[in-house]
């Protein structure tokens, strides 16, 4: 399973041009990208625009090392 890094990689994104494109801070990507915590609501804002780059869909339960607390 990827895991959040490796879908920014593989859309060919900096973590600033994504946080530019979902309206979440930088920091809160690099931290949710390390396992911090955070709700699924962020994590599906961050997984669109990384499907609208990659086009295809991407499950919350198919990205690896998430720590989804809500």
């Amino acid at each position: 399973m990827p895991t959040l890094d490796d879908l920014i990689a593989e859309a060919a994104l900096r973590k600033t041009e994504l946080a530019r494109e979902t309206g979440i801070a930088p920091a809160t990507i690099t931290r949710i990208s390390h396992g911090g915590p955070t709700t699924r609501v962020t994590v599906n804002k961050i997984l669109k625009v990384l499907e609208r780059h990659l086009g295809r869909r991407i499950e919350i339960e198919h990205v690896d090392g998430l720590n989804i607390t809500k």
